[in-house]
């Protein structure tokens, strides 16, 4: 969290043997400390926290990361974060054999004649999310995939590999995030 230009932080702790996970929120002006903003409980993959992420492996990937555009079916949704509207012909690749490979397709075919895998984007699970910058720079085939931050199903329940929380709490680091102030995520292993 020591970059120059960044000024906000959304920070996950969990560990490589659960699913629960604490979210903090830390911002800081130009030229001062870190200051700690909000904490709340998170979700990660089924198998916790990795260093190695690998396609399939339900586990969330340890590391900092850019964040991406926010996107969801709500089109009443204000924030001042880029946002994209996903649609029924909106599909996030994770078939690592496809040179679509972790990436937004929009694509109005048969999607199982295109892709061995796929996660549809238009889905109540969805309705407001943002894209983690994970395996994109470059995409490493396997290295894993549609890693995002939504609103969980239940508080007990681990995602395939995202980050989750409340629909209060993801709707609130949504309209929190400034891109002004070049925000990252950081998942790190403690307790």
């Amino acid at each position: 969290m020591n970059g120059i230009h960044t000024r906000q932080a959304i920070v996950i702790i969990g560990r490589k043997d659960s699913i629960y996970a604490t979210l903090r929120l830390y911002q800081r002006s130009e030229g001062t400390e870190w200051r700690f903003i909000d904490e709340m409980p998170a979700v990660l993959g089924r198998n916790g926290l990795t260093d190695d992420k690998r396609e399939g492996d339900g586990k969330t990937p340890i590391g900092c990361f850019q964040i991406g555009t926010a996107f969801g079916t709500d089109p009443s949704l204000q924030i001042v974060w880029p946002y994209r509207l996903a649609g029924p012909c909106d599909y996030w690749v994770d078939d690592p054999d496809s040179p679509d490979y972790n990436r937004w397709v929009e694509y109005s075919g048969d999607p199982n004649e295109r892709w061995k895998s796929y996660e549809r984007l238009a889905i109540p699970l969805y309705e407001h999310a943002l894209v983690i910058r994970y395996n994109e720079d470059p995409v490493i085939p396997g290295k894993g995939s549609a890693i995002f931050f939504h609103r969980w199903s239940d508080p007990d329940i681990p995602s395939a590999g995202c980050i989750t929380a409340s629909e209060e709490n993801t709707t609130r680091v949504l309209r929190w995030l400034q891109p002004k102030m070049n925000p990252v995520l950081a998942i790190k292993e403690g307790s």
